[in-house]
């Protein structure tokens, strides 16, 4: 998936080669039987605030390391992390799709050991519809869920005002939190979040948190299999050249960098010390300018206008960004139907931004 605007959103993997190698040089066999055990730290940018709150996600380094605490929901959108197994044993509409029922799987365990029940789910998705939330730009919108309800222990019924076959995708994502440890929640709000300890069914359960750090330790009874690390570190850096420096001096055993014109340069550099691969993402992000077009210069159109002509896009994309990206005219991708092909039909043209300017009374 490209980037808009000529950047490739293209998570690239730094590992020190260190780790792939046995202790006599050669190369580990990835066919070896797995053993548990040892830790990963993983650098990443900071984020000020970082909140642990996993119905407010504001970038995708938030929402990946939240979910290794509170786990992807009932179903879990494709991504760059391979889908868990789905939470869900059995599902079904009635009437029309406006009643569903959500059947759980059993021996699914919250990192207090306490079993996931219909009633978290309940509890969960009358927060969310209270409090609303969202993932990046994405808002849950649960607006068309009249009444939840619950029949044993497992079976949870969404009634709906209107009918939706698609109901399902509009849970996915949204972590099961336990109904009993966050029962405040539902009078306090998302402020419990930042006052109490996090509390999950993910991977890896919370351990310790400081300005820099934020420190995961395995969970013992993960419902998909316990983690083969004992223990997860993020280090937040303030800046990139910061946590570039960090895997190079060994602090870090991985990053992720977005642009890949810096990845290969620093792999040219350090290819004998570590692997650099790369995982297509599925979000896309609009790369802008943004101008005060309400005063002069670019309050003519004339200005506008000539600027856009004189900016060759294509070649910026070519020099910069190789084969990873395409060029955005829009905040909608051209095969979108929302796209208007005809009012982007000009392309570089410094030429005609001069005669645009010239005409407008300007004096070049």
């Amino acid at each position: 998936m490209n980037r808009a605007l000529g950047i490739t959103l293209y998570l690239l993997f730094l590992i020190p080669l260190s780790q792939m190698f046995s202790q006599s040089g050669q190369l580990l066999n990835r066919s070896a039987t797995a053993s548990y055990g040892d830790q990963l730290v993983y650098g990443v940018p900071s984020e000020h605030p970082f909140l642990i709150n996993p119905f407010e996600i504001n970038s995708t380094t938030q929402r990946e390391i939240l979910a290794l605490i509170f786990g992807y929901g009932l179903v879990k959108t494709e991504d760059k992390v391979a889908a868990p197994p789905s939470l869900i044993a059995r599902q079904f509409a009635e009437d029309n799709s406006k009643t569903w029922h959500i059947v759980l799987k059993r021996n699914i365990i919250f990192h207090n050991d306490v079993n996931l029940r219909n009633t978290d789910v309940k509890f969960t998705f009358e927060l969310v519809k209270k409090y609303g939330g969202y993932i990046l730009n994405r808002r849950f919108d649960l607006t068309n869920v009249r009444s939840i309800e619950v029949n044993g222990d497992l079976e949870t019924v969404f009634h709906l005002n209107s009918p939706d076959k698609n109901f399902i995708s509009k849970l996915a994502d949204i972590p099961i939190i336990p109904q009993r440890y966050y029962r405040d929640a539902m009078i306090r709000g998302y402020r419990i979040f930042s006052t109490q300890r996090p509390m999950g069914m993910g991977p890896f359960s919370f351990d310790f948190r400081t300005q820099n750090i934020l420190s995961l330790k395995y969970h013992l009874n993960y419902y998909s299999g316990r983690p083969f690390l004992d223990r997860v570190k993020i280090l937040f850096f303030d800046d990139q050249q910061m946590m570039v420096n960090a895997l190079v001096n060994g602090q870090v055993d991985y990053i992720e960098l977005p642009d890949r014109i810096t990845t290969d340069r620093l792999f040219e550099l350090m290819s004998n010390k570590m692997v650099m691969f790369g995982i297509p993402r599925r979000e896309t992000l609009v790369y802008t300018l943004l101008f005060n077009v309400n005063k002069f210069p670019l309050s003519e159109p004339e200005v506008r206008k000539a600027i856009y002509l004189s900016i060759n896009r294509e070649n910026v994309v070519t020099r910069f960004a190789k084969n990873v990206g395409s060029v955005a005219t829009a905040l909608f991708k051209p095969d979108n139907p929302a796209y208007e092909k005809t009012l982007f039909q000009d392309t570089y043209n410094p030429r005609q931004a001069l005669r645009l300017l010239k005409n407008a009374g300007w004096v070049l």
